[in-house]
């Protein structure tokens, strides 16, 4: 019987202030288009330097006296190591494969005055490649195996670009976000609250014949969660329809999956109830207070 009464006065309260529900539903869309678009963004640059440091190599270049047995070890013992995400042994042959490929010359047009060493090439895990961590990890390749080690090349500049991806993702994305959910919490607040203030009237009469807070703030938290609800299936449908074009534009982007976006739509949903909630009460406690 109070669910009846509760969802009875929902609907009136829909029927006769459809301005400030216009108003809630707008900021529910814009709110959760803007959270979800910064989600996706700050996530999808994110796994995209993880592939472009996937794509890193370390190449481990062999003296020209090394036998095949010491490269073989080392080879082996790379493919134990769980920060070594690909480890391939490539014989002068191969070298001069790629090289040839690259250059576009034939395989043999400089095979006859020069010869090349077996080159080791180790691809890192992502959470590897940083200048830190490869400088010290080609540190330890020359310490343990300086019989299978002349010279180990890789590219510093790319991997300093990569660190200061990340360290713009956690600085500008860390701000963007922290900014971001202050206005979408005031927004929400002002916006879900200006509706019961209206009722004001209505709530002191409630409260003196005795009703608890919850109990009156009931019709209008349904009536922010019906607004809220709207603006937020408004703005995950609109994320859905213009992802392909996004994704057409920034390939990257496809990295973040769907089920993804709906697991962070579901944090937003408990973000949401939760404020209006919390308004709901506080100013119903607030208009009770009032002479």
């Amino acid at each position: 019987m109070s669910m009846w009464f509760h969802l009875q006065g929902a609907g009136r309260l829909l029927t006769r202030r459809k301005g400030p529900v216009i108003r809630m539903v707008f900021v529910a869309l814009i709110g959760t288009v803007w959270c979800l678009s910064g989600a996706i963004w700050g996530v999808g640059v994110w796994r995209d330097l993880d592939r472009r440091a996937q794509e890193m190599s370390v190449d481990v270049i062999g003296p020209a006296d090394s036998t095949n047995t010491a490269i073989k070890a080392m080879a082996a013992d790379m493919r134990k190591r769980p920060s070594i995400a690909a480890v391939r042994l490539m014989s002068d042959d191969a070298v001069w494969r790629e090289f040839a490929q690259e250059m576009k010359l034939g395989a043999d047009d400089l095979r006859e005055i020069a010869s090349v060493p077996t080159i080791l090439r180790l691809n890192l895990r992502p959470n590897m490649v940083s200048i830190d961590a490869t400088d010290r990890f080609v540190r330890s390749l020359h310490d343990m195996y300086p019989e299978a080690t002349a010279s180990i090349v890789w590219p510093r500049p790319y991997v300093e670009m990569l660190d200061a991806g990340r360290r713009d993702v956690i600085v500008l994305g860390g701000v963007a976000g922290f900014l971001s959910l202050i206005l979408f919490f005031l927004s929400v607040m002002y916006a879900f609250r200006a509706e019961i203030h209206r009722a004001g009237s209505d709530l002191r009469v409630a409260s003196l014949l005795g009703a608890t807070a919850s109990w009156i703030a009931a019709p209008h938290l349904i009536v922010s969660l019906v607004a809220g609800a709207v603006g937020l299936v408004l703005g995950v449908g609109s994320i859905l329809i213009a992802r392909p074009y996004a994704i057409h534009h920034a390939v990257w982007l496809q990295t973040v999956r769907v089920d993804e976006i709906f697991i962070w739509t579901s944090f937003v949903v408990v973000i949401g109830m939760g404020l209006s909630w919390w308004q709901s009460i506080i100013t119903v406690k607030g208009a009770a207070r009032k002479p």
